[in-house]
């Protein structure tokens, strides 16, 4: 994908990131394949998710993810329920990883 693809695909996660309610729950970023590649959790997702999108210095884990997000899912929830969700996502999204490596 050439870097004027990136500024649109990073324009319209941006623009999908800030449309997110202020409430908490859990995000999932997604490569192009759909993959996970990374599940996070916050008390207010708009606020969280969309400073992965803005033109901010990041580190180089964080920055290296970020081009390879393609897209993002969310899921609302309570606080209680976010912690024992989190887990359960991050499990799966480690175990799907170690399974496509072998």
């Amino acid at each position: 994908m050439n870097q004027y693809a990136n500024m649109e695909k990073l324009k319209e996660l941006k623009q999908k990131a800030n449309r997110l309610p202020l409430d908490p729950g859990v995000y999932i970023m997604k490569d192009k394949k759909g993959g996970v590649i990374y599940v996070g959790k916050s008390r207010k997702l708009k606020n969280r998710v969309s400073q992965y999108f803005q033109n901010s210095e990041k580190n180089q884990k964080t920055a290296n993810m970020v081009r390879q997000v393609k897209d993002f899912d969310y899921y609302l929830c309570d606080t209680a329920f976010l912690y024992i969700l989190i887990k359960d996502l991050q499990y799966l999204a480690s175990v799907s990883n170690q399974s496509e490596s072998c």
